[in-house]
């Protein structure tokens, strides 16, 4: 129909336990994402974050809890909030093995 829409959050368990799901882009329009999101996405591998907005109180507990253990995310924003990310998502559940640039 032509018509677009600006998606500004990630509802809680959104993509819960969703086995097909590989890839994703956070674009810099989300402001929120909920707890549990992306919870028990096995076989997710590569997640994109383009927002800046992102923060420990917009951000849900175990957001990223359960994704594949070697996955990949990587970090476009402000060099100066690449090492307030890093911390935000291992402490929203991502694994010990799982490579954030």
């Amino acid at each position: 129909m032509g018509v677009a829409y600006q998606i500004t959050s990630i509802k809680t368990k959104a993509f819960s336990g969703n086995k097909n799901l590989r890839s994703i882009v956070i674009p810099s329009s989300i402001r929120t994402i909920g707890s549990q999101a992306f919870f028990k996405c096995k076989n997710l591998k590569k997640i994109t974050i383009k927002t800046p907005y992102l923060s420990k109180k917009t951000v849900g507990a175990k957001a990223f809890k359960g994704i594949h253990a070697k996955a990949k995310i990587k970090v476009q924003v402000p060099k100066k909030q690449k090492k307030a990310y890093q911390k935000l998502l291992k402490a929203k559940g991502a694994g010990k093995k799982v490579t954030i640039k």
